[in-house]
């Protein structure tokens, strides 16, 4: 998120209201939700302890919200995926105890509202990223268990583009740990994931990008005519974002 004066300026202001909103009505949920939600839009402008401390206040919000309106389902996804961003501050086992807090807070926001497909697609990124901190079988089945959440947040909101962005960015990512025949398969159906994203929002740069490194990286695993003809697939993806417009060169040789 890009910050400047005049927003940091809004931040600081914004924060004061809900100050005062809360020392006239201190269980005040909505209030103390939209709180949470600006210490999270806080720490998206911050790194290192800062952004930590946005978040640790943004969850504290959360709670108290649902200890004042425990149907609150909006307060529950918000708790989770600030529960999440935490996560990735954190190291090891620290990581892990979050995470496991985030996925019961999910559950409880889809429990109080069975076609939440955005708590679903979040639910799903965050899924995609927990093997950062792990690996082995433990980090195909949480790949396993993204795809299974993108799945239902598309047949919940079709069109969400975003849902076959990352779900095609997590396949791409669980390729990286297999090898074979089971990576390129693995490839091969983020590269679909990414071409039907692109269906639904033609020529979005990072879905673009995205899929040409796939088809450079399906290059790389074959040989003669048809790594060639898969390198320039990936090429072409590759060139058609503005980034590479702007550099004015082509992605690296295929070795």
């Amino acid at each position: 998120m890009t910050t400047g004066p005049d927003t940091e300026q809004l931040l600081v202001d914004a924060r004061s209201k809900f100050v005062e909103a809360l020392r006239l009505n201190p269980e005040f949920p909505e209030a103390l939700n939209n709180f949470g939600g600006l210490l999270m839009t806080r720490a998206g402008t911050r790194t290192g302890n800062y952004r930590v401390d946005c978040l640790a206040e943004a969850n504290l919000k959360f709670s108290d919200a649902i200890r004042f309106n425990p149907g609150y389902f909006e307060a529950w996804y918000n708790w989770a995926s600030a529960l999440a961003e935490l996560a990735q501050e954190k190291p090891g086992l620290d990581a892990d105890r979050l995470y496991k807090e985030a996925d019961s807070k999910y559950a409880e926001a889809i429990r109080l509202r069975p076609r939440y497909f955005e708590a679903l697609h979040r639910w799903g990124a965050m899924l995609a990223h927990q093997p950062k901190t792990t690996e082995g079988p433990e980090a195909g089945r949480l790949f396993q268990e993204a795809g299974r959440k993108f799945a239902e947040a598309l047949v919940l909101k079709p069109n969400l583009h975003e849902a076959l962005h990352n779900w095609g960015i997590a396949l791409t990512t669980h390729a990286r740990i297999e090898s074979g025949l089971a990576a390129d398969q693995l490839r091969t159906e983020a590269g679909e994931k990414f071409a039907e994203a692109l269906r639904l929002r033609p020529g979005l740069p990072p879905t673009l990008e995205n899929w040409g490194i796939v088809l450079v990286e399906q290059a790389k695993e074959r040989s003669g005519d048809e790594a060639d003809r898969f390198f320039r697939a990936g090429r072409r993806k590759i060139l058609r974002t503005p980034q590479a417009a702007a550099r004015g060169s082509s992605p690296a040789c295929r070795p």
